[in-house]
Order: structure tokens, then C-alpha cells, then sequence
């Protein structure tokens, strides 16, 4: 049995269903990084060394995000770039949600690794998927 403790934490635990398939991706860091959500740059790590060893010996190496949203963990792992640097590009921001995409794929464009991997995004998220390819974060979806 759960204690009303337990059940008044589980009661205001947050729900960020809504930003999980925006037109664009403003609202995901700059909701999070308040709370000190680091998760995707915390496992880069793991998934820079699952993709080295997926990719061994393949003539056409690529990685499938499930479940990617709005390709987060796949623009980590494409993209020389942080979190924290992320979410200040989007401070302030006053643009369209297609403006924003196209300043997005500028911005990733500068910073992209090389070699680049290959990275595939799959998620029932639409309008995130959009952003992704669209922003140049996954190469389909």
C-alpha cells in the first residue's frame, strides 16, 4: 500500500505530455533546463559509443532514435553542441515555428560533427518528427 506521502509526490509530479509534439522545439529546454534536466547529455556518452560499435564494418553505417521526438539525443550525437548552449539559442526567441526551424538548421549546420552519423528518427509525435528533419536534426523519419 502506498503511504499518502508517496501518493501526494506521484500527485505533483509534472506532465510535459504537451511538449512532446509542438511545431518546434522552443518549449522542451526552456521548460527543462529550470528543472536541471540533463539526461541526453548525460548518456551521449553511452550512444556515441552504441553508435562506434553498431557501425562497425557497415558499408552504410546509420542509428534509429525510437521514440526521438524532436531528434534531441540524435542532434547530441550529429553535433558538437551542449545542452545549456542549446537552450540559450532559444532565449528570447520570437520567431515562427518554420522561421525557427530554418535558424535551428543554421545553427546545427555550424556546429556539425564529422564524420556525421546517419540518424533515422522514428515517433508517432508528428508535428516533433516535422521539426526534426526539418531543423536537419535526423536524416528521415
Amino acid at each position: 500500500m502506498v503511504n499518502s506521502q508517496q501518493q501526494s509526490a506521484v500527485a505533483q509530479k509534472a506532465n510535459f505530455t504537451d511538449l512532446h509534439n509542438q511545431q518546434d522545439l522552443r518549449g522542451y529546454p526552456t521548460t527543462l533546463a529550470p528543472l536541471q534536466y540533463t539526461i541526453p547529455q548525460q548518456v551521449l556518452p553511452l550512444f556515441q559509443r552504441l553508435h562506434r560499435l553498431s557501425c562497425r564494418g557497415a558499408t552504410a553505417p546509420a542509428s534509429l532514435g525510437v521514440r526521438c521526438s524532436y531528434g534531441i539525443n540524435e542532434a547530441l550525437l550529429r553535433h558538437q553542441v551542449d545542452l545549456e548552449t542549446w537552450t540559450a539559442h532559444y532565449t528570447g526567441s520570437e520567431l515562427d515555428s518554420k522561421q525557427q526551424a530554418l535558424a535551428d538548421k543554421e545553427f546545427f549546420a555550424s556546429r556539425e560533427r564529422s564524420p556525421k552519423p546517419v540518424v533515422l528518427g522514428l515517433d508517432k509525435a508528428d508535428h516533433a518528427v516535422r521539426y526534426a528533419l526539418d531543423a536537419g536534426l535526423i536524416d528521415a523519419g
